[in-house]
């Protein structure tokens, strides 16, 4: 029998529909074997072209190229232009499927031109809806929509069939974020394809319109048309629209939080694209598989299914694809509290959504972006990306989006706006009938209850929010609903039941588990041991929560500064609790119970780490140390599955009032009344143990603050710990002996001193002080010397401590250590004083050579006016009086070079510092409370020298010390921190200097120029005998100034002119301005680091 090739071609057109590519090829070659043995060459560049479309939809894209280029030649031998089009449009379309979009669109083109010079309306339809792929692949949305328009009008025009062309133009309109016509157009394709009694394109239409009910929020309509949809392609085996269906049923399923039902759906319309080789259907899938999969716990294979996803949009070039796949990943390793990974991610899918002008692609890093900066507790950013998003839904016109945003702006506001924000998306969501999601928004109800003490209510809505997260499966949002109820119980006194909450959510395995995921819970059962007077299985608790916390912590670093200093004060419960505040309430129950060794390595732990979330954290090691368990504490028992299971039992019965409830309820009061009972003679045992356990803490976690006090005798380091309602004071002497005081004074009393003294400070700048204004200052640094050191001076006088370094906390940052004052003397009139950020960060390994033989100085200095600064006068002379410069110089102390002004540049300091031991800068500097990275000294040029250029300074490793001589703090309230003043140190030192010396406020010219020159003059006299540390310079420079040795009249005889800001008043009873004695003129200067 002769088989026709239009047969043969019809067998290869059926065989393709059905997914069956290897048959559908073989007839395809045969008809092309076959009409070329009729020597027709129109029939071969046809079949050649039929050829290369089955290559297309089959990804063989190189011999997709070369078929149909070999029937573009034979219609141009043959002169046969309708050809010549069908072979451009075809080819166009090969190169779209590669990523060509430039070769694509000249290609469309040049068929567009041919099929309007022959009048053929069906290429030029054909070719426009190929353009308008084109157009929608590269994300120019609004250039499809014109296309789609046109390709519309075209039909109508010539009143042809023109159900596709609105089927993709409601794609358009949903892509422009016109969600109302999506849907009108779509049910008009719908109702086309009704009337013609054609299936196969009333099941795409279908898949279409329930895309377009998605995009609009309304998902129970878009799952009961997308069931239509998936029907109609099972029945007709249709594999496209199976995996079309299965597309659009998955995002609503995802919407509506049934994760289940996106798996289910979802996982066979994969095996559908695949085998339909649609590759944009295939990363769609695969990205809400991916999402439903993390979602449940599964964050392995949900990475997996998204990375495929993103790989696939990324070898399509199609940026919108891109953009969605970027936000999911985003979202999952936020999910997996990885913030700095999901902040990247985000950022890039949004500024390529952005660049698109597509709504709702932007939509989804817009509220990725808003939890991302809640969980690191910047809520200003969070609150500014849930507004955006919550525009974004009402110009969509997609009210579940719009009830998600209310909800999420909820979280971050005031209780009594959380509850009225709940209403609003609660309301919505019963106007839209979605359940799911009115769960959600009781659970935030519930919150906003609580905080305003409304227990029943809140209750109400935790209930109800647990049996949601049960009947749906998803043991990640149990865990949430738990933790919630353990905060509710807790709140409200109702300890056993937290207990049980907490455990509960302990107990529960998710298939992957996440970095830090425990610690709240631990958190929280820490906070109800402590209350119930279990101090020792509270700090069992503590332990275990820090190591959880220090674990996100390691996924943090690299984020920009104040994210990671935000993260430390993000809240955790009802009582506004901070994560740092978890730390300080170990070590002070640490310290109540005696167990002064591991306070102190708590402390030590805090200190290092908010210097490192301030700035750039864990530039020297990606390690975080874990606080140990003692023996004893680790036979705490973990929590049981039973708990879980009896929590469950409970919660299904309590819905269908079974007689066994109480039951359940009784072997769960037995569980949880063994359990503590178990942790109480657990906590005894602790209690008999504290010694042994004590020689079980490991001395080497204290090796840096031993190398510190080793270091030189007589030096002792001390600790303040400055908590809400009380100071506790730790001071670290030689053989690791540990002395611990407590002192009656709250942190806003302390702050509101500190405050006072540094406004004295203030004043000093408006207007000379003298000897009538330094009995005022001593008042108030005495009140400060009486909570700081006079606790603790027995210790210190009967060791005969010579040196003291201070490890400060928060407020006392910002008082310079020097100028307390005991009634008689200053405490450095006693002591040097040197300051560590942390021990970890210091290095005392090395000193300064003797003498100024093998000691040189770079000195560096502005003295100009530049904007937004006065100039400082006196800093020619400083550099002169301290550096030689020239054999014969006899004017400075140390040999060096000296750089003024304009020639001091970046390229100047970073060139020249090979070969310098000291590097002086004296020049403007400012110390920013909210981010490191606004910190900065002022280069000669007038342009900042950031902490990043600091960075990379890499010839910091000669120097040993860097002096800042006209640096300033600005102090503007008793809750701040002072972390920024150890920062900025922090840049020079984690680049190998060993020590800086700074001030805290900005000093009067002159007098600062003549305190560092005495300091050099003092750091020079050393001998081998009798060697001169840095610190023990710096205290007789002070001295110098305090005691009168040096005033402003011995300027002239140094070269020196101390010159008065014009707008500094001298008041009548100060008339001996020569007199430095005011600590505010020796006071500021600090040394931070190596003191020796």
């Amino acid at each position: 029998m002769k088989i026709l090739p239009g047969t043969l071609q019809g067998l290869s057109l059926g065989y393709r529909s059905l997914g069956e590519f290897d048959k559908a090829l073989d007839f395809a070659k045969q008809s092309l074997t076959y009409v070329q043995t009729l020597k027709k060459p129109n029939l071969e560049a046809e079949a050649l072209i039929n050829l290369g479309e089955l290559y297309t939809d089959m990804r063989d894209l190189p011999n997709a190229i070369e078929s149909t280029q070999q029937a573009l030649s034979i219609a141009r031998q043959i002169k046969d232009p309708k050809t010549e089009a069908d072979a451009l449009q075809q080819l166009s379309q090969s190169y779209t499927k590669q990523g060509k979009h430039p070769q694509a669109i000249e290609l469309a083109h040049q068929a567009l031109q041919i099929a309007r010079r022959l009048g053929n309306t069906d290429i030029e339809q054909r070719t426009l809806g190929e353009l308008q792929d084109i157009y929608d692949n590269q994300g120019n949305y609004q250039k499809a929509l014109e296309l789609a328009q046109q390709s519309l009008a075209l039909l109508q025009q010539t009143k042809k069939d023109d159900g596709l062309a609105l089927q993709y133009l409601s794609h358009s309109y949903q892509n422009v974020g016109d969600t109302q016509k999506a849907i009108e157009v779509a049910n008009q394709a719908l109702a086309k394809f009704r009337q013609q009694q054609n299936p196969y394109f009333e099941g795409q239409a279908l898949a279409t319109l329930s895309q377009a009910y998605n995009a609009q929020g309304k998902y129970e309509q878009g799952i009961e048309v997308g069931q239509q949809s998936l029907a109609i392609a099972q029945k007709l085996r249709s594999f496209l629209g199976e995996a079309h269906a299965a597309e659009s049923l998955s995002d609503a399923y995802q919407k509506l939080g049934d994760y289940q039902k996106v798996i289910s759906v979802a996982e066979p319309g994969l095996v559908s694209a695949r085998k339909y080789k649609n590759r944009e259907r295939e990363a769609r899938l695969l990205m809400n598989l991916g999402d439903a999969y993390q979602v449940v716990g599964n964050y392995t294979k949900g990475k997996e299914f998204i990375e495929q996803s993103l790989v696939i949009a990324r070898e399509l070039k199609n940026p919108g694809l891109e953009a969605q796949a970027l936000s999911y990943l985003g979202n999952l390793y936020n999910n997996s509290n990885d913030f700095q990974k999901a902040l990247e991610l985000n950022q890039q899918s949004l500024k390529i959504a952005t660049e698109l002008k597509s709504p709702s692609l932007q939509s989804i890093p817009q509220f990725n972006l808003g939890h991302i900066y809640r969980n690191l507790g910047n809520y200003q950013k969070s609150n500014e990306f849930y507004q955006q998003a919550l525009t974004t839904m009402r110009q969509l016109k997609n009210r579940q989006g719009e009830g998600n945003a209310l909800l999420n702006l909820a979280s971050l506001a005031e209780p009594q706006q959380t509850i009225e924000f709940a209403q609003q998306a609660l309301t919505i969501f019963q106007e839209i009938k979605v359940p799911g999601m009115e769960v959600f928004a009781t659970r935030m109800l519930s919150v906003g209850y609580a905080a305003l003490g409304n227990d029943a209510k809140a209750m109400e809505s935790a209930q109800a929010f647990l049996a949601f997260t049960r009947k749906t499966q998803n043991p990640t949002w149990e865990k949430q609903a738990l933790n919630l109820l353990g905060q509710l119980h807790r709140k409200f006194g109702r300890n056993e039941q937290a207990i049980a909450a907490y455990q509960a959510a302990l107990a529960i395995s998710t298939p992957t588990e996440v970095a830090g995921g425990k610690a709240y819970s631990l958190y929280g059962l820490a906070r109800i041991y402590r209350d119930l007077n279990q101090p020792n299985i509270a700090i069992n608790y503590y332990k275990q929560s820090v190591n959880q916390i220090e674990e996100v912590r390691r996924n943090i670093q690299g984020l920009p500064p104040e994210l990671q200093k935000s993260f430390l004060e993000a809240t955790v419960d009802f009582d506004q609790v901070k994560v740092s505040d978890i730390y300080r309430q170990l070590a002070e129950l640490l310290l109540s119970q005696g167990r002064d060794k591991e306070a102190l390595y708590v402390q030590e732990l805090l200190r290092g780490q908010e210097i490192r979330d301030f700035i750039s954290a864990g530039n020297r090691t990606g390690d975080k140390p874990q606080i140990p368990l003692t023996p004893t504490e680790a036979k705490i028992p973990a929590p049981n599955q039973s708990i879980v299971a009896l929590g469950r039992q409970i919660s299904e019965c309590e819905q269908t009032n079974s007689q066994q409830c109480s039951q359940l309820k009784d072997q769960q009061t037995a569980l949880i009344t063994a359990n503590v009972q178990e942790l109480q003679k657990i906590d005894k045992e602790i209690r008999e143990n504290r010694q042994k356990d004590d020689i079980f803490f490991d001395p080497q976690n204290f090796g840096k603050i031993r190398e510190i006090v080793n270091a030189q005798p007589n030096t002792v380091m001390i600790y303040p710990l400055v908590l809400e309602k009380e100071l506790q004071l730790q001071l670290y002497a030689t053989g690791d002996v540990i002395k611990t005081v407590k002192v009656p004074v709250s942190r806003e009393e302390l702050g509101n001193t500190v405050l006072e003294f540094r406004k004295l400070m203030e004043e000093c700048e408006k207007r000379t002080c003298g000897s009538a204004d330094i009995p005022k200052a001593q008042a108030v640094s005495q009140k400060l010397y009486n909570w700081l050191i006079q606790p603790i001076e027995g210790e210190l006088k009967a060791n005969s401590v010579k040196h003291l370094v201070f490890a400060l906390d928060r407020v006392t940052r910002y008082m310079p250590m020097s100028a307390l004052f005991d009634g008689k003397q200053y405490l450095m009139e006693n002591y040097t004083i040197a300051i560590a950020p942390s021990a970890a960060l210091a290095d005392t390994k090395d000193k300064l050579p003797i003498g100024t033989q093998n000691t040189s100085v770079l000195a560096m200095g502005l003295s100009d006016r530049v904007p937004g600064f006065d100039p400082l006068l006196n800093v020619p002379i400083e550099l002169d009086g301290i550096v030689r410069s020239q054999t014969n110089d006899t004017q400075g102390i140390y040999p060096g070079e000296k750089y003024l002004n304009r020639t001091f540049d970046f390229r100047t300091l970073r060139d020249n510092l090979k070969g310098h031991k000291i590097l002086h800068l004296a020049t403007h500097g400012v110390f920013d409370p909210t981010s490191s990275n606004k910190s900065y000294i002022l280069l000669g040029t007038g342009i900042p020298l950031t902490p990043d250029m600091i960075s990379a300074l890499t010839g910091l490793s000669d120097i040993h010390l860097v002096v800042l001589s006209a640096c300033q703090t600005a102090l503007g309230g008793s809750q701040q921190d002072g972390v920024e003043i150890n920062a900025l140190a922090y840049y020079f030192m984690n680049n190998a200097a060993k020590a800086v010396m700074a001030s805290l406020w900005l000093v009067n010219d002159g007098s600062t120029s003549l305190l560092m020159q005495q300091f050099y003059k003092n750091l020079a006299t050393g001998t081998s005998e009798k060697p001169m540390t840095k610190a023990e310079a710096l205290r007789q420079a002070q001295l110098s100034l305090l005691q009168g040795k040096l005033t402003a009249k011995d300027a002239p005889q140094r070269g020196l002119e101390v010159v008065a800001k014009p707008e500094v008043e001298t008041s009548a009873d100060n008339s001996s301005s020569s007199n430095l004695s005011h600590p505010y003129y020796w006071a500021p200067f600090i040394l931070i680091g190596n003191g020796l």
